[in-house]
């Protein structure tokens, strides 16, 4: 907490303006799409929602730890590999926060 005349600003509190990202949900009778069951990867969710540039440079911060999911409860957890997004363990509402300023809500 840092003391900003007569008030105090928490550094990790998540921002109320974040933009909203909606995770597309995989369809079991379409194969081969950008989002099927098998190949919806954080990585390729963070660069869809515009938090990276490429798929290598999410992977390379989700090697080292720059990628947090934070829940509605405000419990977060770091994550370290590329996982399948049902794997994760996400929920509605939940931010996706790489780095220090890059923010994102799943709906």
């Amino acid at each position: 907490l840092i003391p900003v005349i007569g008030a105090q600003i928490d550094l990790r509190a998540v921002p109320g303006d974040i933009p909203q990202f909606h995770v597309p949900v995989p369809e079991p009778y379409v194969q081969g799409t950008y989002f099927d069951d098998e190949d919806r990867r954080l990585s390729k969710i963070l660069v869809a929602a515009g938090l990276v540039p490429s798929i290598s440079v999410a992977k390379r911060l989700i090697s080292q730890g720059a990628v947090e999911l934070i829940a509605t409860s405000g419990q977060s957890q770091t994550l370290t590999k590329d996982l399948p997004m049902a794997a994760i363990g996400w929920g509605t509402d939940d931010v996706l926060r790489v780095g220090k300023r890059r923010y994102v809500r799943l709906v």
